[in-house]
């Protein structure tokens, strides 16, 4: 994963493999709990939240983390905690 991760910077990594929604959901869990300044996002091709917006393969999305706080919270996506 990239180390050197710019406010901007977004890192989409295609997973090649069969991999179930479990096991990218368990990769990306683990991912966020290691990193304080980015988050990782997932998408996979049999998960869909009703919406249909999900990638036709298995993907890891890296991206700021301050960055995306900001933006959600002025798109009214994010709740304080």
């Amino acid at each position: 994963m990239a180390d050197n991760l710019r406010s901007q910077d977004t890192f989409v990594y295609t997973i090649k493999e069969d991999i179930t929604v479990d096991a990218l959901q368990e990769i990306v869990h683990r991912l966020n709990k290691s990193q304080k300044k980015q988050e990782f996002l997932w998408s996979h091709p049999a998960y869909t939240d009703g919406s249909n917006n999900q990638t036709s393969v298995a993907v890891i999305i890296q991206q700021d983390r301050k960055t995306l706080r900001k933006l959600r919270k002025n798109y009214g996506t994010f709740k304080e905690r």
